[in-house]
């Protein structure tokens, strides 16, 4: 049976002593095992992530994604989750798109198109001012995928088109999820500069090869 909770029992005016780690899904969570993983405090973007890793608390803002691990805790304002999860799930509600107005007295939590944005978001309201960032890629990186497993990328042949298995020219189905990866990019950018102008809040990305890095307020941590 679901323990509903309200996600206002997480919010802090002061700064945890365990460090936060935003997890994305991209490739880079690969890269480290996970005692490194257990150092922080960390929050899990969607369930896609449970089959490498159940962080501390996993944000379920889709309805269509794969059903996390039965212990873990969600963090959801999606019915579905919020009635048929075994565990414990925080609820919230969605407050402005593409805006940052912090409220420890509301249950509100800005969004985008993309849940890392939300999930900055509540690190912030949970206190955190220093967020660190892994498996936020926004890149195709080893030939896969932002968010597919597949590791053949199609062959491009001339802008705008592809090679399928069959040999045959074909539009790039891929063109729409790199656009898609773009506005994740400009939105979480947004946010990070606005964070970090106003708020002092300061951002590392564990991922080496993130396009983060190319906004000037996200700093590479050497491990």
């Amino acid at each position: 049976m679901t323990t509903l909770r309200s996600a206002k029992e997480l919010w802090s005016e002061t700064e945890p002593s365990r460090p936060v780690l935003i997890m994305g899904n991209s490739p880079s969570i690969n890269l480290y095992q996970d005692d490194m993983y257990d150092r922080f405090f960390t929050i899990g973007c969607n369930s896609r992530l449970h089959t490498r890793y159940v962080p501390d608390l996993t944000m379920m803002i889709d309805r269509f994604i794969p059903t996390p691990d039965p212990e873990a805790d969600l963090v959801s304002q999606i019915p579905y989750w919020q009635q048929n999860h075994p565990g414990t799930v925080y609820t919230f509600r969605q407050g402005g798109r593409l805006q940052f107005h912090p409220d420890l007295s509301t249950d509100l939590i800005d969004y985008s198109i993309t849940s890392p944005y939300m999930a900055i978001c509540l690190a912030y309201l949970m206190g955190y001012r220093t967020i660190s960032i892994v498996g936020v890629d926004l890149d195709f990186v080893g030939k896969k995928n932002y968010h597919d497993d597949k590791e053949n990328v199609p062959i491009l042949v001339r802008p705008g088109f592809v090679l399928d298995k069959d040999g045959k020219e074909i539009p790039d189905p891929l063109a729409t999820r790199r656009k898609f990866l773009a506005a994740c990019f400009n939105h979480l950018s947004f946010l990070i500069n606005k964070m970090a102008r106003y708020h002092k809040v300061r951002f590392f990305s564990l991922s080496p090869h993130s396009l983060l890095l190319q906004n000037g307020n996200v700093r590479k941590v050497e491990i």
